[in-house]
């Protein structure tokens, strides 16, 4: 077997089994699973005749620019070893994006859709068997349940806008596809993952928007079975183990009340789950007001809490946290402006190439944009609630879906015929341009 034929089929059974894996395995086997991808990137080197990758070198830079700005910030904060450890988690950024940069050789358009229906399923099925057989009242695999969730429902609705990248019979596609959102949805109602659910009607748009602007009558057929399949399938898994997942929205929507009628008092209101959230990010940004620049250092965040708990200004359940559960909020108050600026650049940059690819002719590139921008916003949502670049799990699930799709990106418009004006102003024949095609599926 040829040297490229091996990588065409790595980098193809990386893509399908990657999403599998994220979402059930342990931190520490992806942290494995990531230095393995590296040690086969250094045996491989760099490749002769590689087609540009124009928007994955964006992707890098902000990478960096992440990692560095982290970096930074622990050094001058002197946080110690929870510090290197932060740098560390943030190194990971750029590393993976520069793993999956070299995909952009390979053709992994039906792996996408393969492994997003393959972890769809997984998902869905562990929740399942949790709930069902074990007992567990929050079911989730080996990864935090709020992640857990999360990472999920991505999976379903990238399984759905990337339909039409699979190979096989167009129907059975559809009914793999039907049955990997029903999957991922369940997964992700079972998890509880009340901050999740906030990205559920941005990410059903850009699913939508996608979906509809093919004047196919077989696809708005299919969005009105997905609807019509989906709204019991959400009925039954809300009521399902008691009615755990309706709980947990209504204690979220109560407690939020709570503390707003508590006028912040952390005696009153901040010992329940969402109170010590406000009370979390309240302590954070007074850090960044203390240092503005570079914020309290990462790795110093928990005895920010501490100080504030000891001082009795806010409430004692922060003291067992070491991040505010809002990544915004965390950059802001651990790095400063520097690591919100830095932060948003990594959101915005891959937001901007699906937003890009998503207004394209070509069907595959709108597909790939559409799962690059519905990726990067569920995201930007998440993160609204929790702190999703603090975790192996869900940041090693962005590094890897975006860094995938945009490697694709690039190796579709790369692939675009171009037209070069003749001298006596007449069109010229077509060309592509340079860069070799090699189909792994």
């Amino acid at each position: 077997m040829s040297a490229d034929a091996r990588e065409a089929r790595w980098y193809v059974g990386a893509t399908v089994v990657a999403p599998m894996l994220i979402v059930l395995a342990p931190d520490v086997l992806l942290v494995s699973a990531l230095a393995a991808m590296v040690a086969f990137r250094v045996r491989r080197g760099r490749v002769p005749g590689q087609a540009p990758k124009v928007a994955s070198n964006d992707l890098m830079a902000t990478g960096f620019a992440f990692a560095l700005g982290g970096l930074w910030s622990a050094v001058d904060g002197a946080g110690g070893a929870e510090a290197i450890t932060s740098a560390l988690r943030f190194s990971m950024v750029p590393i993976g994006f520069a793993v999956v940069r070299g995909s952009a050789r390979v053709d992994l358009r039906p792996a996408i859709w393969l492994g997003a229906v393959a972890g769809s399923i997984a998902a869905g099925t562990v929740s399942m068997v949790m709930l069902l057989f074990a007992g567990m009242g929050r079911p989730t695999s080996a990864v935090n349940p709020i992640h857990f969730g999360e990472m999920a429902l991505l999976l379903g609705f990238v399984a759905m806008v990337t339909r039409g990248l699979g190979v096989g019979d167009e129907r059975r596609i559809a009914r793999w596809t039907l049955v990997a959102i029903v999957m991922s949805l369940t997964a992700s109602v079972l998890s509880q993952s009340r901050g999740g659910w906030l990205a559920i009607p941005v990410v059903v748009i850009v699913a939508l928007v996608h979906h509809l602007r093919s004047p196919s009558a077989r696809r708005v057929r299919y969005v009105a079975v997905l609807v019509l399949v989906l709204t019991p399938v959400t009925i039954v898994a809300l009521n399902a183990n008691d009615r755990a997942a309706l709980r947990a929205f209504d204690r979220g929507i109560s407690e939020t009340v709570d503390y707003v009628a508590s006028h912040g008092r952390p005696e009153a209101a901040g010992a329940t789950s969402i109170g010590a959230r406000f009370e979390m990010w309240r302590s954070a940004f007074a850090g960044f007001r203390h240092s503005p620049a570079l914020g309290v250092g990462w790795g110093n965040m928990d005895d920010r809490f501490a100080e504030d708990v000891a001082a009795g200004v806010r409430a004692e359940r922060i003291g067992e946290h070491e991040h505010p559960h809002n990544q915004y909020i965390s950059h802001l108050g651990s790095g400063g402006i520097v690591g919100l600026v830095t932060l948003l650049a990594l959101l915005a940059t891959p937001a901007w190439i699906g937003a890009r690819a998503l207004r394209s002719a070509d069907d595959d590139l709108r597909a790939l944009g559409a799962a690059g921008l519905l990726v990067t916003l569920g995201y930007a949502l998440f993160a609204m609630t929790d702190s999703v670049f603090e975790t192996a799990s869900p940041l090693v699930f962005f590094v890897a879906a975006v860094g995938t799709v945009v490697a694709q990106i690039d190796r579709l418009e790369s692939e675009q015929v171009f037209v070069y004006p003749a001298p006596d102003g007449m069109e010229q024949p077509q060309r592509p341009l340079e860069g070799p095609r090699t189909n792994a599926l």
